[in-house]
């Protein structure tokens, strides 16, 4: 490439020097403004010629000799300037190489890459295209984001299926319950049993004491004050033989009736219970017969 020399322009007169100083100005903003005049007179033909037929615009520019490629880069160019407000960067566009003028002032321009142009931090086309590039991905990856999200917004959400086990009421449960219960009832009637005793309890050593003391003073009434003792011993000795019943029919209760296991038992053993039943059953006919009357049992 041949160098370009800078002109002396001291071998001039002044005012011959000053004229073509401001030719020099006129041709330089003539190149650099040139896309810009061409594009706009190409946007007034183009509105011109839209209520014609469908290409009659582009036959046009093609029979005086320009590609389309390069007839909408100087439309682009000339839209690009229109759209600024700013003096500065009016003549930054201008001073730009060929190249980066028709990349920036495409539709299809980065906005974050056209403003570091404008702005003086980019100065090359590579560098332009490379930051584009970069600028590209990113929102292809922001794209490829929002479709995910999309489908996951529009999927129906999944109904997941378990599987729950539920316990099995025994067939026995109502008599279970009956025994419980029963045990309740047994419990109860034991405590009031064990408060009567101890009451007795009291009164029989307060009837000791009152003997020893009539020992002391005179035999009068002590008879009679041995058989309420010896009364009351008996009632103690009731209430305790009461509690152990109702204690072997609490065990009895919760650890061995069950109308499944019975009716499934052997043959043998199906007898011994009905002898141990039977061996309960006497005991009870003599108890009877001791207290002169008939036995209920009741429970709530």
């Amino acid at each position: 490439m041949k160098e370009i020399q800078n002109f002396d322009y001291s071998v001039l007169d002044g005012k011959t020097a000053n004229f073509l100083k401001l030719k020099e100005q006129e041709l330089q903003s003539i190149v650099l403004n040139s896309s810009v005049q061409l594009g706009e007179k190409l946007i007034e033909t183009q509105e011109k010629l839209a209520n014609f037929n469908t290409g009659t615009f582009e036959k046009w520019f093609t029979s005086i000799g320009l590609k389309k490629r390069t007839v909408y880069n100087y439309i682009n160019q000339a839209k690009f300037v229109h759209q600024m407000h700013e003096h500065e960067q009016i003549e930054m566009f201008q001073e730009l190489p060929t190249t980066l003028k028709t990349e920036i002032s495409k539709p299809s321009a980065e906005p974050e890459a056209v403003e570091l142009v404008l702005s003086g931090d980019i100065k090359t086309t590579k560098e332009y295209r490379d930051l584009e590039k970069q600028l590209k991905q990113k929102d292809q990856q922001i794209d490829n984001l929002s479709g995910v999200i999309a489908e996951l917004n529009e999927k129906e959400p999944q109904v997941i299926e378990r599987t729950v086990t539920v316990e099995k009421v025994p067939d026995d449960y109502k008599q279970l319950k009956k025994s419980v219960g029963l045990v309740d009832h047994i419990t109860h009637e034991n405590e009031m049993l064990k408060s009567e005793q101890e009451r007795l309890e009291k009164q029989i050593e307060e009837t000791n004491a009152a003997l020893q003391l009539k020992q002391k003073i005179g035999n009068d009434d002590i008879e009679e004050m041995q058989l309420k003792r010896l009364q009351r011993e008996a009632d103690i000795n009731v209430h305790q033989l009461i509690i152990s019943i109702n204690n072997f029919v609490k065990e009895q209760a919760i650890t061995v009736y069950d109308s499944a296991a019975i009716a499934g038992a052997t043959d043998e053993t199906k007898k011994k219970l009905s002898s141990a039943l039977e061996r309960n059953e006497k005991l009870i006919k003599e108890i009877k017969q001791e207290i002169g009357g008939n036995v209920s049992w009741v429970i709530n």
